[in-house]
């Protein structure tokens, strides 16, 4: 039964942490993007519509995370988006750099597929937490 309690403590501390993270990350990252955009172009409206893009593409994939959480679990799925995210967070990058505002525009959209597997770790993680009360 004690292995049980440290496996759980663990894996509480584990979960807590990426959920900082990623929280933090993502909440850092989208308007850094629309930054960018907005620098490129010299225009709030281009910083708004690199947001627009982040939300598009975290609707575009929240249906199929949730198939491939429900196929291969909740870590696939979250996987999965935070590395298809990260790319994203490349592409900004690159679009920076090159002064490209499309390619920003693209990385921004990429990378919303962070922002839609974010919600499902909060969820997976206030339910492990329900579990253990």
């Amino acid at each position: 039964m004690a292995q049980i309690s440290v496996v759980q403590a663990r894996t509480v501390r584990v979960l807590s942490t990426a959920q900082i993270l990623s929280g933090i990350g993502i909440a850092g990252a989208v308007p850094v993007g629309a930054l960018i955009a907005g620098s490129i172009a010299d225009s709030e409206a281009a910083a708004g519509l690199a947001q627009t893009f982040g939300i598009v593409g975290s609707a575009l994939v929240a249906l199929p995370l949730a198939r491939i959480a429900l196929s291969k679990g909740r870590r696939a799925a979250l996987s999965t988006g935070f590395i298809v995210g990260a790319f994203g967070a490349g592409v900004v990058i690159v679009g920076a750099v090159m002064r490209n505002l499309l390619l920003v525009y693209l990385g921004c959209t990429i990378f919303g597929v962070a922002s839609a597997a974010c919600p499902a770790s909060n969820i997976g993680f206030y339910f492990f937490l329900a579990l253990r009360l």
